[in-house]
């Protein structure tokens, strides 16, 4: 597939008393399976309808419609036992080729490599490195900063620096020609384990996690000025989920975690009631428990200590 060593190999940093805590309460086989689990993205994600503006119905016509024939009519389905959650099936992880990207990536920060991973695109502030001589409308490798055990600074062995990555102590290494590799010239007849041919010549090891390839939306020198606006445009993620939140109407729905949604619902305020949200950003309980009482009573949110 032209992977070229690029690969999706997530794990979880555990805090090593943690890890023995676990292991003790949940057995080494259950430890090792909830592990795997958390090292990867959930593939369905959560839609909340407004029902003060439509109905599930209407939303999940409405998307069944959009997506067409490319995706399962059972991709957009009414969550069975929360009438206002529509989930949206996704799939993965999928071997991608990374062959048309060659030897140009783009490294993004962890937040916005787990936004890719549920179907995002990736925005200005959320890239850290790029290729040198990277334009617009080119194929990309799309790499993800790895936490540094014990810090929070990040090490990843591709692409040059630009200045914001800079400012945010991220350290990017480049790339190391092998041994007496020349630029340009041919590859030796056996190259190191791991080390891969360029046309710069051998290349050793990458220690980046890849989610895909992407097209950019800028250059390399206007993702670096950019304070806002869309970097990439993810072509082939390692993880695929339907796009469905930008294809309904504003205020139709939003995305929301199915725990959130649910401690709303279990608030169940009535109409006229008061309600006090203490942890409300960004916002997604307070704007249920209003739309659960009708639009008609009192939410005060906050977030924080200071709020």
């Amino acid at each position: 597939m032209g992977s070229q060593g690029k690969d999706f190999q997530p794990n979880v940093l555990w805090d090593p008393e943690v890890a023995a805590y676990l292991r003790d309460a949940l057995g080494n086989r259950r430890f090792e399976i909830t592990a795997a689990a958390l090292a990867s993205p959930p593939t369905t994600t959560c839609l909340r309808v407004n029902t003060l503006k439509t109905s599930t119905e209407a939303v999940v016509s409405l998307l069944r419609q959009r997506l067409g024939p490319e995706w399962p009519e059972d991709t957009v389905r009414v969550h069975p036992q929360v009438p206002c959650a529509v989930l949206l099936r996704g799939s993965g992880p999928h071997p991608v080729d990374y062959g048309p990207a060659g030897a140009k990536e783009v490294l993004v920060s962890r937040k916005a490599g787990e936004a890719v991973l549920r179907g995002a695109a990736v925005y200005a502030p959320g890239v850290l490195a790029v290729s040198s001589g990277v334009a617009r409308g080119e194929l990309v490798a799309v790499t993800v900063a790895r936490e540094r055990p014990g810090s929070t600074q990040t090490l990843h062995a591709t692409a040059e620096l630009g200045e914001e990555a800079e400012a945010a102590e991220t350290e990017v290494l480049g790339l190391e020609p092998a041994p007496g590799a020349v630029p340009g010239a041919a590859a030796p007849a056996a190259l190191p384990p791991g080390w891969t041919d360029s046309s710069q010549g051998p290349v050793a090891p990458r220690a980046g996690m890849y989610v895909g390839v992407a097209r950019t939306a800028m250059s390399r020198q206007e993702m670096f000025r950019a304070r806002q606006g869309l970097a990439l445009s993810l072509v082939e993620p390692v993880f695929r989920v339907p796009p469905a939140a930008d294809m309904l109407p504003e205020g139709w729905a939003m995305l929301q975690n199915l725990p959130s949604l649910v401690a709303a619902l279990a608030l169940a305020p009535t109409r006229g009631s008061r309600v006090l949200d203490m942890c409300a950003a960004p916002g997604g309980k307070a704007t249920l428990l209003a739309q659960i009482m009708g639009d008609q009573g009192e939410v005060r949110a906050g977030e924080g200590a200071g709020s």
